[in-house]
């Protein structure tokens, strides 16, 4: 690869296609975010479902492989650390077609060499993968080209406020910081649940985001008491509220822009919601 762009290695497995170059940029944009923890992300057809941190490689990995169990068959995983052999043999069992890392144990590569998964050992530093110039070009029928930078955006302490009465825990607080630097990776519309440094349930591409909120919280179910709800590009309305409050959630975070509700703050204090702005439009 030309030594400007971000340089990767296709240790084992067949030549890469396009799904899994996409695939790649997705799992790199996750993993840059939490370049300096363990971190785990699942990714299937340009989509992230699943995302965790942990105190080691393996932690991280069986959290986030706990988000979505079912949807981890047949999906590319990346990690932020050294992929040891403990996870390797795991990813065996669940046919994963890729796995990209910034390095394996040998052990590892011997475990998954046996099957047909491609291994992508990172060149560039995850640290460095955000500061390289990151375009998305797409073409239409009629002939025009749509240029799309990559999301850089940082949470800006001057902007990060707290709407209601209602007060985040300390945890909460790193929760709603974790889920929002996942929800800048996700489509239009969009709502991230999590808890624990977890996704619990990620919903994207909705219709408008009370179908969005609505479904995450099904999916989560119990799992979303005193969870953290990230809600992208829509209005916060009294339904969601509702919802939230049903779903028991914690904290909310809003990252629609600029926000000052004083009847949907009222609402959430009612229901021990806290709100928290970023006056960030993803």
């Amino acid at each position: 690869m030309n030594e400007e762009l971000f340089q990767y290695e296709v240790i084992t497995g067949d030549e890469l296609n396009t799904n899994a170059l996409e695939n790649i940029h997705k799992i790199c944009d996750i993993l840059s975010e939490f370049f300096d923890i363990p971190a785990c992300t699942f990714v299937k057809n340009g989509n992230i479902f699943a995302a965790s941190l942990g105190k080691e490689t393996n932690d991280a990995y069986l959290k986030a492989f706990d988000c979505d169990p079912l949807s981890t068959f047949s999906a590319s995983v990346g990690f932020s650390s050294t992929l040891d052999a403990e996870t390797a043999k795991h990813l065996k069992s669940y046919a994963i077609p890729m796995v990209v890392a910034p390095d394996f144990d040998e052990t590892a590569i011997d475990i998954l060499s046996e099957s047909e998964t491609i291994l992508v050992k990172l060149i560039t530093p995850l640290k460095s993968y955000k500061a390289l110039e990151q375009k998305t070009i797409k073409t239409t029928p009629f002939g025009e080209i749509c240029v799309e930078s990559n999301n850089k955006v940082e949470l800006n302490k001057d902007t990060f406020k707290i709407a209601t009465k209602t007060k985040p825990t300390t945890e909460q607080i790193e929760d709603a910081i974790f889920a929002w630097k996942i929800s800048k990776y996700l489509a239009p519309i969009s709502v991230a649940v999590a808890k624990d440094f977890k996704t619990i349930s990620i919903f994207q591409s909705q219709a408008n985001a009370q179908c969005a909120v609505e479904h995450a919280l099904n999916f989560a179910c119990d799992s979303s008491k005193n969870a953290v709800l990230n809600l992208s590009d829509d209005l916060l309305t009294e339904s969601i509220i509702h919802a939230a409050a049903q779903g028991r959630i914690g904290l909310i975070i809003y990252s629609g822009g600029e926000y000052n509700d004083i009847k949907i703050n009222a609402l959430a204090d009612k229901y021990n919601i806290a709100i928290l702005t970023t006056g960030i439009k993803m």
